[in-house]
């Protein structure tokens, strides 16, 4: 799903209970959700990422890339690689820069979702669905990894920094880091399909799956 951030069985559990900033990585094969909590000056999002003259660098880069448009945070947010045990397949595909940007036009997609209710318990939630499917090559890689999940670890880093090719420098921050580590793909937990979670008869819930397909 291209939205996570408003699943009924996440926001139950609690997603919506601190500020966040959330990774949906869908694949052929399964879905890989990576949650990140925010500072807790992250308390809406308006007045709290306002940038202020005296923010430490990290900061502002935080606040400009959650308060800008997609066509600023595409050329910014990007993913750092270190293999920490990988088989030669896999070695082969790593790309060679150290810093990449996650969006590639053609192969593969990002979209930004993001969700503040004022007055309310919830905090605010951004999302960035990076989308594995579109292309054909982008699927083929993916197969590739999920062979190997199991034989290998791979430490990754989400960061925030200048477009590439462009000379003036700008704040950066890292979001965070995460390990994929000898991942059985058979264990996965299953999400429940959304309607199942929110109740209603049978035939309500098959019309909201079909006007999502009309």
């Amino acid at each position: 799903e291209a939205v996570m951030s408003s699943h009924p069985f996440l926001l139950r559990n609690g997603l919506r209970s601190v500020p966040t900033f959330l990774v949906n990585i869908m694949t052929q094969w399964g879905t890989i959700l990576i949650y990140y909590e925010l500072p807790d000056w992250v308390v809406d999002a308006s007045d709290s990422l306002v940038e202020n003259e005296n923010d430490p660098d990290n900061v502002k880069a935080l606040k400009r890339f959650l308060t800008g448009d997609d066509e600023y945070r595409r050329p910014r947010l990007k993913i750092l690689f270190e293999f920490v045990q990988a088989p030669y397949p896999i070695r082969l595909m790593a790309p060679k820069d150290a810093e990449i940007p996650v969006y590639h036009p053609g192969f593969i997609e990002t979209s930004y979702y993001s969700s503040h209710e004022p007055h309310t318990d919830d905090c605010p939630i951004w999302e960035v669905t990076l989308d594995l499917l579109g292309n054909s090559a982008i699927r083929g890689m993916a197969s590739l990894v999920k062979r190997y999940l199991g034989s290998m670890s791979v430490d990754l880093g989400l960061v925030l920094s200048k477009p590439d090719g462009q000379k003036e420098d700008e704040p950066e921050c890292i979001l965070g880091l995460w390990r994929l580590d000898h991942i059985n793909v058979s264990q996965y937990p299953t999400l429940p399909d959304r309607f199942e979670t929110t109740g209603g008869t049978t035939e309500s819930m098959d019309a909201a799956r079909a006007s999502l397909l009309a």
